[in-house]
């Protein structure tokens, strides 16, 4: 049985990861809610487009639940789970209730942006990351756009955290078709990969696997935030691909 604390926030990655973690069978699940409070449950929906559900279907990959908020999640599959208000993931509020937690990995599924100090690694917990793009070749953000740009698959590195940034070592890289046609990658792709790609790293945790160390002679590059333009340009290259 593997033991997994879900540290995150009311984020669709949280709820990718816990839509997709339900159906595994030989893991117990926990979670650490954090930056959210007490509150009536909402009635937005978000609906997944046809391309977007027909491409995530074509590759059999689950469509997640992103309907529901990660709180009501946790207590529609009775798993335990505990609340803090604080926002800052780096508090001591939080990596205390962490050290507290019986886990064998912390799957980190927090607010864009957030990074998480060295505090977080003293305590000899493996941190898990899903990073959206190819590792070390496609580092930074919004990489799924750029590996259409530069016509490339759309990958998911799953990896141990470190204090560096994008750096421990691997767990799996897993490349996806790239889409025929304009999908959501925000909402809808971008945390679907993800999760599929978690979903088969814990398989690899049950076997006792450690991963494995980047190739130093492996490209490089770094990826900034992509500029809505870039964004419009890469999404319009699937349908000029497929005219």
């Amino acid at each position: 049985m593997v033991k997994i604390l879900l540290l995150c926030g009311d984020t669709n990655r949280a709820k990718s990861y816990a839509s997709i973690l339900k159906n595994k069978t030989k893991i117990h699940l926990i979670g650490l809610l954090y930056g959210i409070e007490k509150r009536e449950s909402h009635n937005s929906i978000i609906n997944i487009d046809a391309n977007t559900k027909e491409y995530l279907n074509s590759i059999e990959v689950e469509i997640p639940e992103l309907n529901k908020d990660i709180e009501s999640i946790f207590k529609d599959n009775q798993w335990d789970y505990s609340l803090v208000k604080e926002k800052n993931v780096n508090d001591v509020e939080i990596i205390n209730k962490i050290k507290s937690v019986d886990c064998d990995f912390v799957v980190f599924a927090g607010y864009g942006g957030q990074i998480l100090t060295k505090e977080h690694f003293l305590q000899g917990k493996k941190y898990v990351h899903c990073h959206p793009g190819w590792l070390p070749l496609e580092r930074g953000s919004t990489t799924l756009y750029y590996s259409l740009l530069n016509n490339r698959k759309l990958s998911v590195t799953s990896f141990f955290m470190t204090e560096k940034i994008d750096e421990g070592n691997m767990i799996l890289r897993k490349s996806y078709p790239s889409p025929k046609k304009q999908i959501n990658i925000d909402i809808w792709a971008d945390n679907a990969l993800r999760a599929d790609t978690l979903s088969r790293s814990i398989e690899l945790f049950q076997n006792n696997y450690t991963g494995f160390s980047r190739d130093t002679k492996e490209e490089d590059q770094e990826y900034y935030v992509i500029h809505p333009l870039l964004k419009h340009i890469s999404l319009l290259s699937l349908k000029q691909k497929n005219l």
